[in-house]
């Protein structure tokens, strides 16, 4: 199963955020929400981020986190 995230236009084009994709067995109770290493994602380029999640490996719970930059005047 492969999970694919489309970035938004303006947010790509601003450069003010950051995407990533975590995982975890139990949706955080016992097993913490851990981000994907950039290395085994599939793509993570101007429009897209996506991943394949690992076959044999049980359940498995991913969702996309989003983090907006924010600059200090």
């Amino acid at each position: 199963t492969t999970l694919s995230f489309t970035k938004g236009a303006e947010a790509v084009a601003n450069g003010d955020v950051l995407y990533a994709i975590e995982t975890s067995g139990d949706l955080g109770q016992n097993d913490p929400w851990t981000p994907v290493d950039e290395g085994d994602l599939d793509s993570n380029d101007a429009s897209t981020i996506s991943y394949t999640l690992p076959d044999g490996s049980g359940r498995i719970f991913a969702r996309l986190v989003i983090d907006a930059l924010v600059t200090t005047p």
